[in-house]
């Protein structure tokens, strides 16, 4: 079997830092003349992550989802197949990292996993259609959740897109600052 180089796995990071808490866990590809086999999560990594529920998105090309800020739940990310940029700030009142802007490049054929705690808001943009795979630490509950509107420019996401296909809910969000007032304060724990 072939492992897959570190280019090929490396995600790309296109703008900024990541906020504190924000993993992305390159997974090796071990390919043979049959296709490949990925292990895209172990109980043994030291990822903090026990899901309480997975799902399985798909999307089309141009579909933006989010921007979602997650209250006392952390999720898991693979992007299965397909091309997609997320955008994240870090929007938790007292973080060493509030404020920070990430943006990442992430594509199937470069398999990684995405940890991400409670309170950072997020977006996820499909270049093409794409597969998804997540975990949630909590079962989802729409009162766990807030959001804010993607293109409002208080987020500092340089989206490499002007338009986006999005849900009635996301289309509605309100601004960030809004959405902000009720993310609870970070925590080192």
């Amino acid at each position: 079997m072939r492992q897959a180089s570190a280019s090929e796995t490396k995600p790309i990071l296109v703008h900024g830092g990541l906020p504190e808490g924000l993993r992305v866990l390159p997974l090796t590809a071990h390919t043979h003349d049959r296709g490949s086999l990925t292990e895209i999560f172990r109980a043994s990594w030291a990822t903090g992550h026990r899901a309480a529920q997975w799902n399985h998105v798909t999307s089309n090309a141009g579909v933006m989802r989010g921007m979602h800020i997650h209250l006392g739940y952390q999720e898991y990310y693979v992007l299965l197949s397909g091309r997609t940029t997320i955008g994240y700030r870090d929007v938790r009142p007292g973080s060493p990292t509030e404020g920070v802007v990430a943006v990442l490049e992430v594509t199937g054929a470069r398999p990684h996993a995405i940890v991400a705690p409670p309170g950072i808001a997020h977006g996820i943009y499909t270049h093409e259609p794409s597969v998804l795979l997540v975990g949630v630490t909590a079962e989802h509950d729409p009162s766990h959740e807030l959001g804010c509107h993607w293109q409002d420019p208080a987020l500092e996401i340089p989206w490499p897109m002007a338009s986006a296909t999005l849900s009635e809910r996301d289309a509605a969000w309100p601004s960030l600052g809004d959405a902000q007032g009720a993310v609870p304060a970070w925590s080192a724990s």
